[in-house]
């Protein structure tokens, strides 16, 4: 079996120097829904499963690397 991690694109999100602690869990949040920068395009062809996490930019960069596939996202 072979495992291969990817970690997700760079996110358009612009993070502030010092945060209230209910500032920082609302800039988490709104991180997690950000978009990612696309720089490059990759187009990897594989018949393996891809599993991807629940989060919008992972599934964003599997596509960009991967093109439309069934992806199985996971929950963590």
């Amino acid at each position: 079996m072979q495992i291969v991690l990817i970690r997700h694109a760079q996110v358009n999100y612009k993070w502030k120097f010092w945060y209230k602690p209910q500032d920082f869990n609302k800039s988490c949040h709104e991180y997690d829904i950000s978009e990612i920068g696309i720089l490059n395009k990759y187009n990897i062809e594989t018949s393996n499963k891809i599993y991807i996490s629940e989060l919008s930019r992972t599934y964003d960069t599997a596509r960009l690397i991967f093109g439309e596939k069934a992806f199985i996202k996971i929950n963590y």
